[in-house]
């Protein structure tokens, strides 16, 4: 039975990317995901400097399938079937307590910032079903074993390691990680 370094727990989008990258660096990753891709997920929108963030690590670990994704522009000329949408701005809105947020004509309790000086360069609103699905296929192509629809029993520690006891598809499970 092979020994895993690293057992990670979740494939969405830090489990993704922390599989790939600690690959890169030469661990043995598996990843153990209680669901299955394609999954329902709240969409979330990222910030610019968490795509700056995503671009210094795929250019550090060499992730260049996933670099496209940094930028809405990038992403759309690469990725035209993954679905995204165009971060135009964030909103920010006084809730005074205790009688939350009131209208105002003048606007006085609302701030828009833009996010971004142009659409190419502009920050992305992840559709997350189709985001994390995409990270899980990079993982998945990168030979990562992958075990979806795993529910971890229990953890137990031993000589060596780790014994990860699990029941996928209604049949036991044990995986072993350094």
């Amino acid at each position: 039975m092979p020994i895993h370094t690293i057992a990670i727990f979740g494939s969405g989008f830090a489990g993704s990317l922390l599989a790939l990258i600690t690959k890169k660096i030469g661990y043995a990753p598996i990843i153990i995901e209680k669901g299955r891709h394609p999954r329902f997920a709240i969409g979330e929108s990222s910030t610019p400097l968490a795509n700056l963030q995503l671009d210094q690590l795929c250019t550090r670990y060499g992730l260049d399938a996933i670099r496209p994704l940094c930028k809405h522009g990038t992403w759309r000329e690469h990725y035209p079937n993954i679905p995204h949408g165009l971060k135009r701005g964030f909103s920010f809105f006084h809730h005074p307590h205790p009688q939350g947020f009131r209208y105002s004509p003048r606007h006085s309790n609302e701030l828009l910032v833009a996010a971004s000086r142009d659409d190419a360069s502009g920050d992305t609103h992840w559709f997350r079903e189709a985001f994390d699905a995409f990270l899980a296929g990079q993982v998945a192509e990168a030979g990562i074993p992958f075990h979806d629809r795993t529910a971890v029993q229990t953890i137990e520690a031993h000589s060596g390691g780790w014994h990860i006891h699990c029941e996928s598809e209604g049949k036991a499970l044990t995986l072993h990680a350094d």
